[in-house]
């Protein structure tokens, strides 16, 4: 459900710009009522629900709202411009209720090959197995040969996903089945339970962010949902951190330039897959970028 701004605005005697020099492409921009900037550097992006000024920063939508208006009590304006449809009653879709994942299967602890693909990529299992709860399969039935990797949300685990160790098939990572999960895996951000800071890493996958640690947070591959973008959003700043190749490159370039629209972001180019860093090399780039 969104806000009908430019309706707000028209019905408020509040001035909008749609186009200028600092308007950005799909945005609707008033002057800020919390800096008091009269050149509307405060804008509103329709997909994303959100505000942000270019001098003071992301304000919360209710808080925007009430600030332009005096007039008006929350109830009337949530009422009348959250709905679309003037004053008719408000009708809220039920969310579908997050749960503990189920999964298809007894897994059991990471065993002998388990323990040996991870040594062998340079990760301490212990460490991984006990910090990220991680799982193993066994050489039989549907998920053979895989580490299996809970996702967490809020603190719950919703879904996972699953990695081949065999370099055998196919599917280098298999998810969980949708009836399964309490929630959609790319809804998830991997090891957001981690990240206490207020700068993160963005990686590509859960290796990326085994070897990088805390506060650094796994999209499971190059293809990103809104529900990512929004849940990257609510940090002040964004680290992109993509494997080299050209194609993983042009999304960091994309997620970025979308991820800008509702908070600081810069991308990080290395050399090899953050995965494949050596454990100092990792902790450099992470003191540099959000400290330690």
């Amino acid at each position: 459900m969104g806000i009908d701004f430019e309706q707000f605005c028209q019905d408020n005697g509040i001035i909008t710009v749609q186009d200028g020099k600092n308007v950005s492409l799909g945005w609707v921009h008033v002057n800020c009522p919390f800096c008091y900037d009269p050149s509307f550097h405060l804008g509103f992006i329709q997909e994303y629900n959100a505000f942000k000024c270019w001098i003071c920063g992301k304000h919360q939508p209710k808080k925007v709202l009430l600030r332009l208006t005096n007039n008006q009590s929350w109830y009337e304006i949530y009422r009348k411009y959250y709905n679309f449809n003037g004053n008719a009653p408000i009708r809220r879709k039920k969310r579908k209720e997050v749960s503990v994942v189920r999964f298809p299967e007894k897994f059991t602890k990471m065993g002998a090959m388990h323990k040996k693909y991870l040594r062998e990529r340079g990760f301490n299992w212990r460490e991984l197995e006990q910090k990220y709860n991680l799982m193993g399969s066994t050489n039989l039935g549907r998920w053979k040969y895989r580490i299996i990797i809970p996702v967490y949300f809020n603190g719950i685990p919703v879904t996972f996903t699953a990695r081949d160790i065999s370099n055998k098939s196919n599917i280098r990572y298999k998810n969980c089945p949708k009836d399964f999960e309490g929630k959609q895996l790319k809804e998830c951000l991997y090891n957001e339970q981690n990240c206490h800071k207020k700068r993160v890493i963005a990686v590509e996958g859960p290796s990326d962010v085994w070897r990088m640690g805390d506060n650094c947070v796994g999209l499971f591959g190059i293809e990103y949902t809104k529900a990512q973008v929004l849940a990257l959003s609510k940090y002040e700043k964004v680290f992109i951190m993509f494997d080299p190749e050209e194609n993983a490159q042009a999304k960091a370039d994309k997620l970025a330039s979308e991820l800008s629209l509702l908070t600081d972001v810069e991308i990080v180019e290395i050399d090899s897959d953050p995965g494949d860093l050596s454990k100092e090399e990792a902790l450099g780039i992470k003191r540099d970028l959000i400290g330690l």
